[in-house]
């Protein structure tokens, strides 16, 4: 038969270094204020035993309405987006708090609600945004209608961009329309959950909704880059230029 040779034949026993195994810590909070700090140590305390991320399968339906919110699972949570939202636009100068008289018609506001997650589908936060019914807004022959960049003239812009290696940079305005200011008299009601008695609000910022908060945010995103130097391409108006 085969003739089986010793695992250990030609090893040298220089090569053989004999030391104490040592066992990591069952628990992931182990570390101490005294401890070094890696970068391996700070992703373990990050991690929180028992607690899991919650993946948009695992998510109910999002609330439709304020009355849906109420009997809804996550009910706390997107209370709470409420009163940040309110706090947020009411710091804003978004509205100012009026009486109620009979000669004022105030539109409704409603919430919109919905879940934030990241880019493998889990939940970040909850959100709820406060929208005018425009719908319900009184029709006028004023102009409403604001530009937006067509995707042709998107993919060329690209293009450009690979073909002579030019430096891309994309940027986001946060609550875009709200920095606006509203140029006509528009009353609301209080969204629901935050009614006052004989109250309501005069809005003075272009809020989401309304018909004319796309263009007014336009007008002024335009003559801002205008007075940075800026200036539009003849024909396309969502495109500017030094040149």
């Amino acid at each position: 038969g085969p003739i089986r040779r010793p695992r250990n034949e030609g090893l040298s026993t220089s090569n053989i270094i004999s030391t104490q195994r040592t066992r990591a810590p069952r628990s992931l909070n182990f570390l101490t204020e005294s401890d070094s700090y890696t970068p391996y140590q700070a992703f373990l305390t990050d991690i929180k035993p028992n607690q899991s991320r919650i993946h948009r399968s695992q998510l109910p339906p999002i609330p439709k309405n304020w009355k849906a919110m109420i009997s809804h699972p996550h009910a706390d949570q997107f209370h709470q987006a409420t009163r940040s939202e309110y706090k947020a636009l009411e710091s804003q100068g978004t509205f100012e708090e009026v009486e109620y008289t009979d000669r004022i018609k105030p539109i409704p506001l409603k919430w919109v609600f919905t879940y934030k997650l990241d880019s493998d589908g889990f939940l970040l936060k909850h959100k709820a945004r406060i929208c005018v019914r425009g719908d319900l807004q009184q029709m006028t022959n004023e102009d409403t209608y604001a530009a937006t960049l067509a995707y042709k003239t998107f993919r060329t812009l690209m293009a450009l961009t690979a073909t002579f290696g030019y430096e891309t940079k994309q940027l986001d305005a946060v609550n875009a329309f709200l920095n606006a200011d509203l140029d006509e008299l528009v009353y609301c009601y209080y969204p629901p959950g935050f009614t006052k008695t004989r109250m309501c609000l005069r809005l003075k910022k272009a809020l989401y909704g309304l018909r004319k908060s796309p263009r007014l945010w336009l007008n002024l995103l335009g003559s801002t880059l205008s007075r940075l130097g800026l200036h539009p391409v003849p024909g396309q108006p969502c495109i500017y230029t030094t040149y």
